[in-house]
């Protein structure tokens, strides 16, 4: 009875490979396929990887040689920044370098070309601390600009917790340039809240600024931010 079975097993398993075996050896293939181009993909990002580094570490010793003042630099790192955006446009060291152009640019006065640049970071998914960050830049730089309702949007953008005092900061800078000091009262002590409930220290500029609108930091209770 055994060799019966034994011999039925094998009979089945046989016209189940006359029946299946085609759709198994096309599966193995796409299997086998799919890990060689996963090693491929793993080994071509690493690669890239490694390339965006080497790429990066130029563009930094530029911008260094640059912040130096060696003029010469300065072509050298817009030429090399723009090679490493080309190339690995959604990487971050693409990001990275994207960054150093628009610092680059403000410092040359150029705001028209760093906000350009902040909004290409912004455009290119960066993470949650670098995009915080970029929005805080480009409300900066949009106020230098006298776009206190641009610089609004941008700030109120940033939702990470330990950028909020920034945020809040920012704010009240736009509201003072778009002389509406009540809101502005309402942002830099909001700015001054966040830093408590954040345990963050003190910063005098903040309280510089609630100053000079003739106020004192603990004179306006805290109740949040008027709507822009």
């Amino acid at each position: 009875m055994s060799h019966y079975s034994e011999e039925e097993q094998i009979a089945s398993l046989k016209a189940f490979w006359e029946d299946y075996g085609n759709v198994i050896l096309s599966l193995l293939l796409l299997a086998s396929v799919a890990f060689a181009g996963w090693r491929f993909w793993q080994v071509h990002q690493r690669k890239n990887q490694e390339e965006g580094a080497m790429h990066f570490q130029q563009v930094m010793m530029d911008y260094e040689q640059d912040q130096a003042g060696d003029a010469a630099h300065n072509t050298a790192l817009q030429s090399d920044a723009h090679k490493l955006i080309a190339s690995q446009p959604n990487s971050g060291y693409a990001n990275l370098a994207r960054w150093m152009l628009a610092r680059k640019a403000v410092d040359h006065g150029d705001l028209n070309e760093a906000a350009k640049q902040l909004n290409d970071v912004l455009a290119h998914t960066p993470n949650a601390d670098m995009a915080a960050l970029t929005h805080l830049r480009l409300a900066q730089v949009l106020l230098a600009q006298g776009q206190p309702d641009a610089a609004i949007k941008q700030a109120q953008a940033v939702t990470e917790p330990a950028y909020q005092a920034s945020s809040l900061e920012l704010q009240g800078d736009a509201w003072v340039q778009a002389q509406n000091l009540a809101k502005a009262h309402a942002a830099y002590q909001a700015a001054k809240d966040a830093l408590v409930a954040a345990k963050q220290p003190p910063r005098p500029l903040l309280n510089m600024k609630m100053a000079d609108l003739g106020i004192k930091p603990q004179d306006v209770p805290a109740q949040g931010v008027p709507a822009s």
